[in-house]
């Protein structure tokens, strides 16, 4: 567990998967044809804008906190583990 959390190729994809959750967290989906509309009417808004800072830090601390201990377990992955799934999945 250890030598997995001080990997340094762990360690930056760890640092990638943070940036880019944390990125996803903060946008709007404008493509949804239900909620589009309503957004297309406040141009400038955020995530932020539609509940308070408290709710968001939690809900974006949370999000980031799943998405790390999946990267984690998907890490703890054996290369077998994954040629077997993938030779069950292509049949």
């Amino acid at each position: 567990m250890w030598a997995t959390l001080q990997d340094q190729s762990f360690l930056l994809g760890a640092v990638l998967v943070t940036l880019v959750h944390a990125t996803k967290f903060g946008e709007l989906n404008l493509g949804n044809p239900v909620t589009g509309r309503y957004l297309a009417l406040l141009p400038g808004a955020k995530v932020r804008d539609f509940v308070g800072p408290y709710a968001y830090h939690v809900a974006l601390l949370a999000f980031l906190g799943v998405s790390l201990t999946a990267y984690y377990l998907a890490c703890q992955l054996s290369p077998d583990i994954l040629q077997g799934a993938a030779s069950c999945l292509a049949m």
